[in-house]
């Protein structure tokens, strides 16, 4: 079953007729199922991509909370 979120990309498809849009929809509709049989939400998705593509250190957060708890 697709998701309506997976159809998107075939409209866009339609709309503008080539090669490239096909394999691009194609992508899309294939990863769009994957996140929805995965049982994941668009922004849940967006959250993990982030993680995997930045990081899941402490960031600013650390070094500014060391900083602050620092004393000469």
């Amino acid at each position: 079953m697709l998701d309506a979120r997976a159809c998107l990309p075939v409209l866009v498809f339609v709309v503008s007729w080539s090669w490239t849009t096909f394999y691009i929809a194609l992508t899309r509709m294939i990863a769009f199922s994957v996140t929805s049989w995965a049982g994941m939400t668009v922004p849940v998705t967006l959250r993990l991509v982030r993680r995997v593509l930045v990081g899941h250190g402490g960031g600013a957060g650390r070094a500014i909370a060391a900083a602050k708890s620092w004393k000469p």
